[in-house]
Order: C-alpha cells, then structure tokens, then sequence
C-alpha cells in the first residue's frame, strides 16, 4: 500500500535511521503524533518489526499510547487487510510483528529480557523515566539496527533523559529536534485560546508548559510573577560587577550541624538605581570557616557582611555570635534591625518592590534564582488564607506514597487534586512536585529523605536527622492509630493539628484510653470553635468573656517530645526501631556517611502538601507504610538585601574601600 504522511518539517531528521531519537518540547508540539505515526510507517516498511511503546508507570492501558496508534490507524484507513490487527493488549503488525504497551516500573533485571528482540523502543513521557529504567532498557533493546525514541516535556535538568540526550556529550548515534506549539502546522485553535489565556493569567508557567523550558518557578511561588517579568525583561543574563563600586553580602543564616537548615549568601552591588546580583552560594552543615573561605576564593574577601536580628545572638555554650566571629575575621558586619511580628512577609514584600531594579548573573545565580522560584506560601485551603512561606520538607525520587485507592505511587508522579490516604481518610494534594535540589539526605527503612523532614513516632514528631535507635514509627497497621484517626476524622479535626494538641495537656499517667483521647480531642476542638467565635466578635466585653472560657487557647507547633505520645506508642507497640546513629553528621568519615546514607550528589527533592491532615503514609523497605508529616533556602537572604537597600538610614556607612573584583 501507499502510505502518504505530511510530518512536519521539525521532525524530518527523526525520519532517518538512529540509535537514540528525542524530541523535547512543550504542549501542542505534536510529538507523540508524529512518533505514533514513525512506528506504523516502520511497521510497514519492515516486516516483522516489534516494537515496545513503554511509559514508566502505566496501570492499565488506558494511560498508554495504544489509543493514539488505534487513532492513527483509522485515520489512514489502515486495517487487517494491511496486515494491522488490533487487539485488547497488543496490536499486530504486518508479517507476525507486534505492539505492545507496558511500564518499566513493572520490571526488574530478569523480566527486562523479554524485550531483547524488539527492534524500536518508543518511551512516552520520558521526564519521568527513572535512571533504573534507563540502564535496564538501553542494554535490552540490542537487536542489530534497533532504536530507542524518547518524547518528553522537559521537567527538569537533573532528569535522566535530559541528561542522557540534552547533555554536553550525547551517545553516538544521537538525533535529538526540539518541537514546541510553533513548529506544529496543525496547532488547533482550541490550544492556541488555552496558549493565550496560560500566558495572560499564568505567565511564570508558560515558558515550562508551551516552550519546553525548565519547571524553575513553582505555581503560587511568592516570586513566581518578578522572576517571569525579570526573564522576559533579559534582567536575568550577563551581569558584570563594577570595580569601583562596594561588594555586598546578605546572608540566612542556618547553622553548623547536618541537622542546621542551609546558609544561604547573595553577593550584590547597588549601582545608583540598580541591584546587580552577581553570585549566590548555599551549604549545609558547614562550619563558618567553609562560608568564609568560599567569599575569599571568589574575591569577595573586603565585601561587607548584612545579617539578620539573631546573627548577634550569643551560643547558648559559648559566648560568641556569627557576627562576632565574623568581625574577628576582619569582616565589616552590619546587623539587619529585627522587624517584629510578620518581618518574614515584610522582607517578601520588600523584596517584590525591589525586583524590577534587579539584575542577576544567571550563570553563577540560578540556584538562587531556583531558590526564590520555589518560595511559596503555606495556605489553610479551608478558609483561603495565607500562612506564611512554606518550609519544605522533601523526599527523593522514587518514594512510594499510599494513595486512597490503595496503590502505591512514586512521589514525583503525584498531581495536584489526586487522593492520598491519610488516618482520617482520603484527602486531596494541594501542592506536588519539585521545590529545591538537595545535597543530604538521610535514608530510613529504605526510605530517603531532608533531614528536616519530620516522622510520627513514640517520641513525637520527629525530624529523620534526629531519629535515635530507640524510636519507633506509627504506621497504617497501628489499631490505635486508626481509632485516633476516627476520632479526629467524627470531630473534623486535621489529625495532626488534633493529636499534636491533644498531648499538649496529657499527663504521663494518662495511657491511651479511648475514653482520655476523646476527651482531649473534643477539648481541642471546642477550644477551636471558641477561638474562631472570638475572632468574630466585635465588642470588646464579649471577646473577654469568650477568652475566660478558654484560657489555655494556644494550638502551637508539634514536639518532637510529647509525652503521651510517647505513652501511647509504647501501649501499641510499634514496628522495630531504626538502626542509625542518632545525629549524623557532615564532619564524620565518608564510610560512615555513607552508613548513615547522606549523599553528596545534588538531587531533585519533591514535596507534598495535603489538605487539613497535612500527614499521609510513605513505603519503607520492609514494606509497612509510615505516617510522615506535611512539608526554602535564598529566599531569606534576598529578602534581607532588599530591607537594606529600602533602609539605608539604618545601615552604618560602610568603612572600606571600594574594590575590584576578579
């Protein structure tokens, strides 16, 4: 028969034989259309030929590209009198070939060989193929003449196909197109309204969804508006600094333990009008001696050193502050004047007047520059209302989330408005994805994660940097934990904020009877309706009256030593308790570190916000599933540049020279 097909011209080089073919690109490029169209034309071409239409997780065929090929094949009036026969699970091709349709998580070093026969591997959505699967498909598919084609819209850099086919060194064999809605003739106007209306009301986004560009702002991020603005603007390029003008540095500071939260410094000049960014370092766990050697490598030994309020807080041990030590080093120091209640959104605010006079060095900045992309605000979804910025608390790739239909799903494949299980039920993902890249992780039960992310166990919440040998973990077998859930769940209460406050007032006498955990829980909740009658009234003599009812009103943040917790996981007794060290540290020897599972390797992290619960259940290695708590480095430090440069009163001139840098 013959076959005529109008490929667009972008994809003409894909039409050539090759080892490894991609296209990359955003929405409406008509990717996998023209690959779906690329297997039937092999198909026919050469008879016989089998070949694996693979996406990394795909339960049912419905989630495959299946449907696609049907429709392609109806379209060109293709049917069994050409030798294409479609049935439930496969289709057949002409000369005893065939299609079929599978997912890589499904297989493992041995089951991967039944595809070594396959000629063409087609991977659908290959930013969420995973570096296993890559290394067991590439050496599987091995027939002599065979391809592997690849099709994606970019996530992330760090990802396996971007790094396998975007990469400085590609493998030989290698035709990769970029494809965006531009390069497709047949665009339908339905898609150019949806293009249009994305880059009007949503235009942080749309370089990622319709250009095929990097996700590097996160939707609702604090910044995510500036950013989009300061790019299209090209405020964010090439910057030079100015030999006769000062240096600055603004620093968050974190600590110097591997459970401290990261230091973070931006290095900037103010040039009349302007801010000129012109680098960013972060570290975690670092002595001061490490930050400091780092601004001297980089020239900026004479820069001047801004600190927030606590940076002229004393060591509770030793009588010595960051700015103490820094002035000892022979640094000009300058302390930001603590701002008082809500100094966090004052410098967000700050910061957002100040964008439009900024500049930044992409090359050195783009950490940073991802950093403030991905500062969000914690929202109560309930009332719509903003709680301050988010800190998020992370796991890696590959960890596998408990959803309300009982499955098991990688975490990066997870969506808003999808339903994890949680201890009073189902409930919605408000927020997924990736929100920073991260250096240390700490593994426990096979399961890796921050230090900072936070576990239930017999001590409370817990941070995993912080988990002892002793501790043990509330998991979804626990009955107590499933009547604690019901009962949170009766009362409308988020079983986090619920429990947590519940054991504020226990005693140590007070084991878990079901009767004592009502009690406190309806005392919680009553306590709850008071306060939010409280904020609604308006007189005075009424708030005062409504106060005396409840004079213990405070609902704060979580222990990681509740002491009726610890009573009552012990009365449950939970599954065996982890076998690490209790403090990890970065100073410790790489054998050890590697025992205790840090990684140096920087690493996309990815959070999950859920709503009210703000709790859901994570897979360990031995199979239990693990109640973890919900989930913001730069940002801080940007902020605090910004209060300087709004405040110069209260900023002591500088007392050195102006220098060059190198």
């Amino acid at each position: 028969m013959e076959l005529v097909l109008d490929t667009p011209a972008v994809f003409v080089p894909l039409l050539s034989p090759a080892r490894y073919k991609g296209a990359w690109g955003g929405r409406g490029s008509g990717k996998s259309h023209a690959f779906a169209e690329m297997m039937i034309e092999q198909c026919l071409l050469t008879k016989g030929t089998r070949g694996v239409c693979i996406r990394e997780v795909q339960r049912t065929l419905k989630e495959s590209s299946k449907r696609l090929i049907e429709d392609k094949l109806e379209t060109y009036r293709i049917g069994a009198a050409d030798g294409f026969k479609v049935f439930n699970e496969v289709i057949q091709t002409p000369g005893d070939g065939v299609l079929t349709f599978q997912g890589m998580q499904d297989h493992n070093a041995e089951s991967i060989k039944s595809l070594e026969g396959f000629r063409i591997a087609w991977v659908e959505e290959a930013q969420t193929l995973s570096a296993r699967s890559l290394s067991l498909l590439r050496p599987t598919i091995r027939k002599e003449g065979s391809e592997l084609w690849f099709s994606w819209n970019p996530r992330r850099k760090t990802d396996p196909v971007d790094q396998l086919l975007r990469g400085t060194d590609l493998p030989t064999g290698s035709v990769v197109v970029k494809a965006n809605w531009a390069d497709n003739p047949m665009f339908p106007s339905v898609l150019e309204q949806e293009r249009l209306d994305c880059l009007r009301l949503n235009p942080e986004q749309y370089d990622h969804i319709w250009q095929g560009g990097y996700a590097t702002v996160l939707e609702g991020a604090y910044y995510a508006k500036p950013l989009a603005e300061a790019r299209a603007q090209g405020r964010i390029g090439r910057v030079s600094a100015d030999p006769l003008m000062a240096l600055r540095t603004f620093w968050d500071i974190g600590g110097t333990g591997a459970k401290a939260d990261a230091v973070a410094i931006w290095v900037a000049q103010f040039v009349g009008r302007e801010v000129r960014v012109l680098d960013y370092y972060e570290a975690v766990g670092q002595p001061l001696a490490t930050h400091l050697n780092w601004m001297r490598s980089k020239g900026y030994g004479q820069a001047g050193i801004w600190l927030p309020h606590d940076g002229d807080t004393n060591d509770k041990v030793y009588d010595v502050s960051y700015a103490s030590a820094l002035r000892e080093a022979q640094f000009n120091v300058e302390i930001v004047p603590n701002q008082g209640k809500g100094a966090a959104k004052a410098r967000i605010e700050a910061l957002r007047r100040l964008f439009p006079s900024m500049w930044f060095n992409e090359s050195t900045c783009q950490p940073g520059i991802d950093a403030l992309g991905w500062y969000h605000e914690k929202k109560d979804e309930d009332r719509d209302i903003g709680l301050g910025p988010e800190h998020d608390w992370c796991f890696a790739a590959g960890t596998e989330v408990l959803l309300a239909s009982g499955c098991w799903d990688p975490i990066e494949l997870l969506t808003v408005h999808s339903q994890v299980l949680t201890p009073c039920g189902p409930r919605a993902i408000l927020r997924s994805g990736i929100v920073r890249m991260s250096g240390k992780w700490v593994t426990i039960k096979g399961i890796k994660s921050t230090p900072e992310h936070r576990y239930f166990t017999n001590r409370g919440l817990v941070t995993a940097a912080d988990l002892q040998s002793s501790d043990q973990f509330w998991t979804r077998d626990s009955w107590g934990l499933r009547i604690l859930g019901s009962l949170c769940s009766v009362l409308r209460l988020g079983f986090m904020a619920g429990i947590t406050s519940a054991t504020r007032e226990a005693s140590r006498s007070d084991l878990c009877s079901c009767t004592g955990w009502y009690m406190r829980l309806c005392m919680v909740r009553s306590r709850m309706v008071a306060r939010y009658i409280t904020s609604m009234m308006t007189r005075l003599t009424i708030t005062q009256k409504t106060l005396k009812l409840c004079p213990s009103s405070c609902i704060g943040d979580s222990t990681s030593r509740c002491r009726d917790i610890n009573a009552y996981a012990e009365s449950v007794a939970l599954p065996s308790a982890v076998t690490k060290p209790s403090e990890p540290d970065v100073a410790r020897p790489a054998s050890e570190r590697t025992m205790l599972g840090l990684s140096e390797n920087a690493e996309p992290a990815y959070s999950l916000t859920i709503e009210r619960d703000e709790c859901y259940f994570v897979r360990g290695d031995d199979g239990m599933a693990y109640l973890v708590a919900n989930s913001s480095h730069g940002a801080d430090a940007a902020g605090l540049m910004a209060v300087a440069y709004e405040k110069p009163t209260e900023m002591k001139a500088l007392k050195y020279p102006r220098i060059t840098t190198t």
